[in-house]
């Protein structure tokens, strides 16, 4: 069995096994493929299944068409909630702004593009569970629990593959959480309510595939990134300003020109991210110690320089790291201490040199305080796996 037709057994089980079934959709290529395979077996069973589509503002015109034709031509199978709310979101792009509202109304006059007419927006919505500014996953997550409490046992449907990244893999294959039924490929949300991941074992070579094969729509965003001489492993389209997606802003300003400006002007931070995004202002290479300072010293200088919301943000964000590393006894057990010297023995250094390295970098992947020797092990193994990819 390839990995398309694994894809299908799953689908026709989760219909099989719930009555509510909705597909988180972002109008990228994963849960582009994940939405295509659901409406294939939907029609084959007769039934219909809700799409949700968080429409972030800022992102390409390709996307907003794409997510169009997608809700717009399958009719048929498929509902739709397209959610227009204010929503907050990370910007990996400022220091002083490390979250931003999309659609706020206060900034109506600022947005990137008109609000679609059919959304679901302040205007009309009817989610008991909003709150005004609310997080993103906050909002998922609530968003999965209503979905059971109006409409009974409910799956969510997520287009993640393990190949794109250690953390996605660690969802699939992490041992400490529950399954629906044993299913690898499923995780538990709340009572009667699951996420499902049904390509998770896919590669990006048969995301391709499978849209050429069988004549897919997809989101000729791509096609462009694709002439810019973006690798495939690279593509990201989801809201451009987090972690991963900050190093495509360049892109964004070439393809779209029209969009790069009114993005620019929403939010803070955009341009200096695509100026300097691949440079040490970004902490894309590797930060040195200056002259005259401890890394405890260059820490607290780095800190006093932030705005007192930001401050108060990475301070609470070190105490977990530090608590972290002296519950599990690093004194004797080196390797708990992630992408550090293992000659350097002096904790307090480890503890300061990674703490200035994520406030260079405007990241907390550094502080992955939630490692254990397992996960370290794990990791070896995928990046062994994905040598010649990386």
């Amino acid at each position: 069995m390839n990995v398309y037709e694994a894809a299908l057994k799953r689908i026709e089980y989760i219909f099989n096994e719930f009555g509510n079934v909705y597909v988180a959709f972002s109008g990228g290529k994963d849960s582009g493929i994940v939405l295509n395979l659901f409406i294939d077996v939907a029609r084959k069973l007769n039934r219909t299944f809700k799409v949700l589509f968080i429409d972030v503002e800022g992102m390409y015109c390709e996307t907003r068409d794409f997510v169009k034709r997608m809700l717009i031509n399958n009719k048929d199978v498929i509902t739709y909630d397209w959610v227009c709310l204010p929503i907050t979101m990370v910007s990996a792009v400022s220091l002083c702004n490390p979250y931003w509202v999309i659609w706020h109304p206060a900034h109506k006059d600022k947005w990137v593009r008109e609000m679609p007419t059919n959304s679901i927006n302040l205007h009309n919505y009817n989610f008991e569970f909003f709150k005004f500014g609310m997080g993103f996953k906050n909002f998922m997550n609530k968003y999965a629990k209503f979905q059971t409490k109006n409409y009974g046992k409910t799956a969510c449907i997520v287009g993640i593959r393990t190949q794109e990244s250690l953390n996605r893999w660690r969802a699939i294959f992490r041992k400490d959480v529950t399954r629906y039924k044993n299913e690898q490929y499923s995780t538990f949300v709340a009572k009667n309510t699951y996420n499902f991941y049904p390509i998770f074992d896919w590669r990006t070579e048969d995301v391709w595939t499978y849209n050429g094969k069988f004549n897919k729509d997809y989101n000729k965003i791509y096609d462009l990134m694709y002439r810019a001489g973006v690798p495939l492993s690279k593509m990201r389209i989801a809201q451009p300003f987090g972690d991963e997606q900050k190093a495509g802003l360049q892109l964004f300003k070439v393809i779209e020109p029209e969009t790069w400006e009114k993005i620019v002007n929403r939010v803070a931070g955009v341009n200096f991210g695509n100026i300097y995004c691949k440079t040490i202002a970004t902490g894309s290479h590797k930060v040195v110690l200056p002259k005259g300072h401890t890394w405890k010293s260059y820490c607290e200088f780095l800190l006093n320089t932030l705005p007192e919301f930001t401050k108060k943000r990475y301070k609470k964000k070190f105490i977990q790291f530090i608590q972290h590393y002296k519950k599990h006894n690093v004194t004797t057990n080196m390797q708990y201490i992630p992408d550090t010297d293992i000659f350097n023995h002096n904790l307090e250094n480890i503890y300061w040199r990674k703490m200035a390295t994520t406030l260079i970098k405007n990241s907390f992947k550094d502080l992955n305080y939630s490692i254990t020797q397992q996960q370290l092990e794990q990791r070896a193994v995928i990046i062994n796996k994905y040598k010649d990819l990386l």
